[in-house]
């Protein structure tokens, strides 16, 4: 028992020692993880949550700031979301007029906002004119905005001539995207769509040919076949931040802690042992 109770002393010695600092430890590590809980708050609250678009792209919110884009119906001289086949048709060579509209929806003003017009395929001109070295994005800056506070942009476009266009498509729909974003990296998209009657002839037939009745005269009936399509919003030249969060990593850190603390636990004990 005599070479014993020295080992036993040393032992209860080192785990009183370790216990008071395993009691700071866990008061750093509690501190710590409060902070990344708290600034995490901040961080996710700018998530997108997004909904998918007919045609391709979606339409994306974050809890900061808030995009809609809206199409001028020439029919009802009317700002809308979205014009389909079945409204009016715009013509090759005309112009289209949108309104984006940015609202800081959230408690903090949004630095630096700007508003990315992403232009689809079958347009001309625009204005204001392409900006980001020859691709097919309308950057506008709008500065700062403050909570609640909105503002609305207006972009016009030309549409391209009919010998741009497909020519097995007598109806095409485009998507217009629009990209709002800030120095914080909060992110926003909205698209609005609209259809062009091409004018190009449509290159299917259909024939109705009636079932002949005794006495009268046979009429065969040919009549163009409609094709229509509908294309997705080209890429956009600014693209928001995607990846892990850095900020998520701290997370790691705490459990790193523990490990190192176990291991150096480990080690005083093996030196203690006989």
């Amino acid at each position: 028992m005599g070479p014993f109770l020295p080992f036993v002393y040393k032992t209860l010695i080192v785990l009183i020692s370790e216990i008071v600092k395993l009691q700071v430890m866990i008061k750093f590590v509690v501190a710590l993880v409060s902070l990344i809980i708290f600034f995490s708050m901040f961080h996710f609250s700018a998530s997108a949550e997004c909904q998918p678009i007919y045609g391709g792209g979606s339409s994306c919110t974050t809890a900061t700031l808030s995009v809609i884009k809206t199409v001028l119906n020439p029919a009802t001289n009317a700002f809308v979301h979205d014009m389909g086949v079945t409204d009016q048709l715009f013509q090759p060579g005309q112009t289209v007029t949108f309104h984006i509209s940015v609202t800081n929806i959230g408690n903090q003003t949004a630095q630096n906002v700007v508003v990315d017009d992403v232009v689809p395929q079958f347009i001309g001109t625009t204005s204001p004119a392409i900006n980001d070295g020859g691709g097919t994005t309308i950057a506008i800056p709008i500065g700062n905005l403050a909570p609640n506070q909105n503002q609305v942009v207006t972009v016009t476009q030309t549409i391209s001539p009919t010998a741009n266009f497909p020519a097995n498509q007598s109806v095409v729909c485009l998507n217009n995207q629009a990209q709002v974003r800030d120095s914080a990296q909060d992110f926003s998209q909205d698209f609005s769509q609209f259809c062009v009657q091409t004018n190009v002839a449509p290159t299917g037939l259909t024939t109705v040919t009636p079932t002949p009745i005794p006495g009268t005269t046979t009429v065969t009936v040919t009549t163009p076949t409609p094709t229509q399509a509908v294309f997705p919003p080209p890429s956009a030249s600014t693209l928001p931040p995607t990846g892990a969060n850095p900020l998520s990593f701290l997370a790691l850190l705490p459990t790193g802690l523990a490990g190192i603390y176990a291991k150096k636990i480990a080690e005083k004990m093996k030196k203690n042992s006989w």
